[in-house]
């Protein structure tokens, strides 16, 4: 994939788990406030209503984001970074590893948060496709 379809490709992934996000998540969430701030409140609470009667599964809701981000990362990593393969396998897994070490550590209450299998496979399997692509195993 070339870098503009590539950086393309990752605007659009992390655009479309931030849309799942304003459209599914709990106003409490920061980016709510973040909406208000921009003059967009009542654009935001419109889409809501139009969507109030949609109703999308809970790994939709509270796991695909985090692995349309991840993926969105790696892409944008992949693109930018340069050709040395090692760097960008570096570079590319910092999300994935901090995700998934979240999800570990949540597990052994070490961190606050509730662990979830789910959303250790959404910051993993994106970066394990990844290397599997990069190194053509």
């Amino acid at each position: 994939m070339n870098k503009i379809a590539e950086s393309t490709t990752a605007l659009f992934l992390f655009t479309l788990g931030g849309c799942i996000y304003m459209a599914f998540r709990s106003t409490s969430l920061r980016m709510f406030g973040w909406f208000d701030n921009l003059g967009l409140h009542e654009t935001i609470m419109l889409v809501r209503r139009l969507l109030n009667d949609i109703q999308v599964p809970e790994i939709i809701k509270y796991c695909i984001p985090d692995g349309l981000w991840t993926l969105s990362y790696i892409l944008f990593m992949d693109a930018i970074w340069s050709s040395d393969v090692k760097k960008q396998i570096i570079f590319c897994g910092i999300i994935p590893f901090v995700g998934a070490s979240s999800e570990v550590l949540q597990y052994f209450n070490l961190v606050e948060g509730t662990f979830d299998v789910i959303d250790l496979l959404c910051y993993t399997i994106p970066f394990v496709i990844y290397l599997i692509v990069k190194l053509k195993v």
